[in-house]
């Protein structure tokens, strides 16, 4: 049996004790936030105002399809997930904690028990007022509707794939006792249980009241802009909420986290939202005193005007962002992996990357190496074909690729970018190095919408795109060649689905580590795709605020708001 007794990683690194579970129930986990020191003991108060890069929150429902990274400023903080990445710089090798657990067990490889926190409760708020977060919750949210079962595209996918094809069933056998029965044993599965990209859970009587107001087909009960009805178990609730303006979120006084110093969570009154969708105005904003963090994705512009400033904190971290160059494999002229590897072996990465104005961009592989054990170490990967620096030996076999192919006397093809941010000034570069091997890329510029669509409908033969693997697991950075959602890559290969099953039901992580390391050598011979360099993520806010940090996850960060205080002398 595996048992886990709550935090499994400390702010300083120290692993929580696994041999074996203590009879009796053991304490509740605490948050480890930063204790009285060189900061001074936090104070309770003030107001955190943070940017929003968007117009809009899609939905206030946090199971719905078609969320992005606004969704986590307003349903990060109002809803709580099963787990929680630890609080920590560099979250990605260490255990997931329990949140709304006070403890987990696995009695064997496909079963998980959850015993939940006694005394939590939802929102104050009709039409839940308040009652205690229970067993049935879990159940009710994992189970509810047509959808769960895989059919309705309005789930989000994640919740989909993880209902029909990996849970074979969810028990409650008593009021604080969630026992879940996996199909096979599933490696990801705690994770994916703290991912709030999964499972956010949501009160069945907000979703009745939500579905009576509306026909809409599929819908699934918790609409943009329906305020009263988002009602979670997090550290605040949504007291205001104007799209293209902004919104307002209030504390929480029946939070269940506590601090490590026994204090009761969160500190702050109010975390105000504005919505600014250009990042050199959310920079200005900071400047003047309107933002008191404006978020990830700092330039070094942005980040030399900030520190000449001297107001703010800067502190970045290693992600798995980063632009790639998808194939279509299912038609000409990249249906060869020869052809795809000869395109791996002629890009010179650390030309390509100059242009981001992003510090510490690297080279990376499949996976980001900071993801231990699980990504391929920098010293490694610098070595590479294909990812090194030195490509006389690269271009020598990729020009007797091409003319084996009978293609060094060069051909033509579309390269389709997304208009705005800076895939256009990396493709130029991309041009500029097939041009010198007779290979003429066409760049079409599009806007996002039309991209999109391309992509879902196949009608492209390369595209640029954003790879971003929100994990910390590895199995999130190769999804685009394997299941469901190789629909989006048009990539398929039989050893590359052996080793992904393999993968995923193996427990052990050395040797899960071993077959991604197998999985990673098919990638670079295949070449489905052209992972071209990961950008870390710079992130900036007020010194007067303490206890806030980089994190590799968006949603780790808005988690971790509700230990965010303001230092008032």
């Amino acid at each position: 049996m595996r048992c886990n007794t709550g935090l499994a990683l400390a702010l300083a690194g120290l692993a929580a004790g696994l041999a074996g579970c203590a009879s009796g129930a053991p304490p509740p986990p605490e948050d480890k936030a930063p204790a009285a020191g060189a900061e001074g003991r936090p104070e309770y108060g003030g107001s955190f105002r943070m940017r929003v890069a968007g117009a809009e929150i899609p939905s206030f429902d946090p199971r719905q399809e078609g969320i992005t990274g606004q969704y986590f400023h307003v349903n990060g903080l109002v809803y709580s997930a099963m787990m929680r990445y630890p609080y920590a710089k560099y979250a990605t090798s260490a255990p997931m904690e329990c949140n709304l657990c006070e403890r987990w067990e696995q009695p064997d490889p496909s079963t998980y028990v959850f015993h939940l926190r006694q005394g939590i409760k939802w929102h104050n708020k009709p039409p839940v007022n308040g009652r205690e977060f229970v067993a049935e919750d879990v159940r009710w949210t994992m189970t509810d509707g047509e959808g769960v079962d895989g059919k309705n595209p309005r789930y989000i996918r994640w919740i989909r794939d993880l209902s029909a094809k990996q849970i074979a069933r969810i028990e409650t056998p008593d009021k604080y006792t969630v026992r879940i029965t996996l199909k096979q044993p599933y490696a990801p599965f705690l994770l994916y249980m703290g991912n709030p990209y999964i499972y956010h859970f949501v009160p069945r009587e907000a979703v009745a009241a939500a579905r009576s107001d509306t026909n809409k087909e599929g819908f699934l009960g918790l609409g943009l802009n329906d305020t009263s009805l988002a009602i979670g178990t997090g550290p605040f609730t949504l007291k205001e909420y104007t799209p293209k303006v902004g919104g307002v979120l209030a504390r929480n006084p029946d939070y269940f986290r506590k601090a490590a110093n026994g204090d009761s969570l969160p500190y702050l009154d109010e975390v105000r939202l504005l919505f600014i969708t250009d990042h050199k105005l959310r920079t200005n904003a900071m400047l003047a005193g309107q933002l008191d963090t404006g978020g990830i994705y700092l330039d070094d512009f942005d980040i030399n005007k900030l520190e000449k400033d001297g107001r703010f904190s800067i502190d970045n971290t290693l992600t798995g962002f980063g632009p790639f160059v998808l194939f279509n494999t299912s038609g000409k002229p990249f249906d060869d992996a020869r052809l795809r590897r000869a395109f791996h072996l002629i890009v010179d990465r650390y030309e390509v990357m100059k242009p981001t104005n992003m510090r510490l961009t690297q080279v990376e592989r499949w996976t980001p190496s900071a993801w231990e054990p699980y990504g391929t170490p920098l010293e490694v990967v610098e070595k590479l074909p294909g990812y090194r620096s030195d490509k006389n030996e690269d271009h020598a076999e990729a020009r007797k690729i091409l003319k084996d192919l009978g293609l060094d006397g060069g051909f033509k093809f579309n390269l389709a970018v997304q208009t705005g941010g800076q895939d256009e000034q990396f493709a130029t570069v991309l041009q500029a190095q097939f041009k010198a091997f007779k290979i003429d890329a066409n760049i079409e510029v599009l806007d996002r919408a039309t991209t999109l669509q391309r992509r879902v409908d196949g009608a492209f033969e390369a595209m640029m795109q954003p790879q971003i693997c929100s994990g910390p697991d590895p199995e999130d950075c190769i999804q685009e060649f394997t299941r469901d959602a190789r629909e989006n890559s048009k990539f398929s290969h039989p050893e590359l689905d052996r080793l992904d099953a393999l993968q995923a039901q193996a427990l052990d992580a050395k040797e899960r580590a071993k077959i991604f390391g197998q999985i990673y050598d098919l990638l670079d011979q295949q070449q489905p795709s052209l992972s071209l360099f990961r950008s870390p993520w710079y992130t900036a806010w007020r010194k007067e605020f303490q206890g806030y940090m980089a994190q590799p996850h968006t949603e780790g960060i808005i988690h971790w708001v509700d230990q965010v205080w303001r230092k008032k002398s």
